[in-house]
């Protein structure tokens, strides 16, 4: 044939060649095919070329060939036209792929109703994209937009953008590469978070669903009908901010973060808060340190959080400060909560008070000294989102004082394992049922003479709300230690910690700890436990307070304070108690506090005891 003929050469012409060869048999075809490939591809007939590609790769898919049938298939969609792809495709197919394809997409649709859609479904036959097996049976998609033509879902997912953090939510705009979606909504899913889906293109996200998925995705997927009803649902519900912002080009980011930034100014009025899903209470109970809670305020009003947290003061009746306190109460920011007690309730009772007005879920209790360490609130929130059954409280770290990752289950283990672990309010994160359901606040009022009860009631709480959850240690430092300052009553502090000031803590700590494992009926053994550990503690305090006193005479003082405590123990100073500790207490037992006791003596120079 020649040249001006082949320029000229129409498709029928081809395609009649076409059948010839595949009427004579597979074995001419694959030649056939290569010879008026090269032929077109000379002479640039694009159309024709890929008409014929579209016939070779039918011929592929019904001799079993089918990767190379997608790859020819693929070729020729191209340059066709989208209406004569939306031909070629369902022949490709086949009859029963797509009726597998129309009773999965009935199947997901009707539960994405039962999950709670109103929004409108297309119909099968009006979806927009052709779903194509990358291989035959598999589960990796090439994506044939009847007006875009081809999507590659995985290129898609190379582009795409994230903004915000970990902690918050998705937001979602359409995304083609489906395993990357239900991969990220899963993710969020075991954290107990939620991807917003934004349908702006009905028949070309619907069409995903002909894709056969676990339906569980839609437990923590919201799908909304655009930008608009994203607004609304977060203007009228205390939803956090999805933050988290994925999709498949810059542009769209920006746009919906800055959606999301309009929220955020709106959600910080009173009229734009709600205020019913606070996860995080930051409480700092405070008294004469207004200057103090008035930067730490500020300092925790710099995060991006705002339906997850509130800041709550509570001014024990100060008496310094005063202007900086109006001036925290006067704060143009709804999460900002100022209380002021009509009269001091004492270091106790303003404790008490942060637990009964916390909203949160959680409460994380803040010296008026100390500041929060904000870009770990992330963090910290992370750690207790959906543990509100789980855990009673944790223990985080602060600049001074670290911990190891623990965690303790709820009972003898959290008892044993946590408590007298730090004196330190600072840190401490609290499950506010829990607290209350402790029954401390009632506790901490009944045993008031308790020394222990007035000076560290956090470590009372701390032991009463053991038996309802378990307990946890952070090395995440959440609270920034200051410089203490305000009225310091020297005498009372030379008082308590004086060996006599200490001894009587140990009883009192002793009352305390075999009084509550009583109520909650625990075993001895835990009992003689904590006994042995509040020996060692009060031993090393002792010595570490007599050491760097110069008023006393270490050796001698050292010893009269470790006979004194071996007294409480051995010499029976606690007859009440009997029963907890256990009536045939193991003689192993009592030698370890014993040995404890001999440990204390060996750093004194004297002789013996009858010295």
């Amino acid at each position: 044939m020649a040249m001006a003929d082949e320029r000229t050469e129409d498709s029928e012409a081809v395609l009649t060649a076409w059948r010839e060869a595949v009427a004579v048999g597979p074995d001419r075809v694959e030649s056939v095919f290569a010879a008026w490939a090269e032929r077109l591809t000379r002479t640039g007939n694009d159309a024709v070329l890929a008409e014929l590609r579209g016939q070779y790769a039918l011929w592929l898919r019904r001799n079993r060939r089918y990767e190379d049938g997608v790859a020819q298939l693929r070729q020729a969609g191209e340059v066709l036209s989208q209406s004569r792809m939306a031909e070629l495709l369902p022949e490709f197919l086949g009859a029963e792929l797509r009726r597998e394809r129309r009773e999965t997409y009935c199947r997901q649709c009707q539960a994405v109703v039962a999950h709670g859609y109103q929004g409108r479904i297309p119909a099968w036959e009006d979806l927009a994209l052709e779903l194509v097996p990358c291989t035959d049976g598999g589960t990796d998609y090439w994506l044939f937009d009847r007006e875009r033509g081809w999507l590659d879902p995985a290129s898609a997912g190379k582009k795409i953008f994230y903004s915000g953090d970990l902690f918050a939510d998705d937001l979602m705009a359409t995304v083609w590469n489906w395993k990357l979606f239900a991969l990220m909504i899963a993710e969020r899913q075991t954290r107990g978070a939620r991807s917003y889906v934004l349908i702006e293109e009905p028949e070309r996200f619907w069409a995903l669903l002909q894709i056969p998925h676990d339906e569980s995705w839609l437990d923590a997927a919201i799908l909304l009908d655009g930008e608009e009803e994203l607004r609304q649902r977060l203007t009228s519900a205390g939803d956090y901010l999805p933050w988290h912002v994925v999709a498949d080009d810059g542009e769209a980011s920006r746009r919906l973060y800055q959606i999301m930034l309009e929220l955020h100014r709106q959600r910080l009025t009173t009229a734009g808060r709600h205020g019913d899903r606070v996860l995080l209470t930051i409480a700092i109970p405070s008294f004469n340190r207004g200057v103090r809670a008035l930067e730490s305020v500020r300092e925790c009003l710099k995060t991006h959080f705002d339906e997850e947290i509130e800041i709550l003061v509570s001014d024990n009746a100060s008496t310094k400060g005063e202007p900086e306190y109006r001036r925290i109460a006067a704060l143009n920011d709804a999460r900002v909560r100022y209380h002021r007690n009509e009269r001091n309730l004492q270091y106790v009772g303003n404790l008490l008070k942060v637990l009964e007005l916390a909203r949160g879920r959680f409460v994380m209790m803040v010296s008026d000294e100390d500041q929060v360490n904000v870009p770990k609130l992330e963090e910290l929130l992370n750690k207790l989102r959906g543990q509100e059954a789980r855990l009673a409280w944790l223990r985080t770290s602060t600049s001074e004082k670290k911990f190891p990752a623990e965690y303790h289950s709820a009972g003898a283990e959290a008892i044993t394992r946590g408590i007298l672990r730090n004196n330190y309010l600072s840190g401490i994160v609290y499950n506010t049922a829990m607290a209350a359901q402790s029954g401390a606040a009632e506790y901490l009022r009944a045993h008031a003479d308790n020394e222990i009860c007035t000076v560290y009631p956090h470590m009372v709480i701390d032991l009463l709300m053991t038996p309802l959850g378990a307990v946890a240690f952070s090395p995440l430092v959440t609270s920034l230690n200051g410089v203490e300052e305000g009225d310091v009553d020297n005498a009372e502090l030379l008082r308590w910690q004086s060996p006599e000031g200490r001894l009587k803590q140990h009883r009192a700590l002793v009352e305390i700890f075999l009084d509550v494992i009583r109520q909650r009926k625990l075993s001895a053994e835990v009992a003689r436990t904590m006994l042995l550990r509040l020996v060692t503690r009060t031993a090393d305090i002792l010595y570490m307070n007599i050491k760097r006193d110069s008023r006393y005479q270490f050796d001698r003082v050292y010893f009269d304070a470790l006979t004194a405590l071996e007294r409480q123990v051995t010499d029976h100073d606690l007859p009440a108690y009997r029963e907890q500790l256990g009536v045939d207490w193991p003689e192993e037992e009592k030698d370890r506090i014993r040995a404890v006791l001999v440990s204390g003596m060996k750093r004194i120079t004297l002789p013996d005891r009858e010295t």
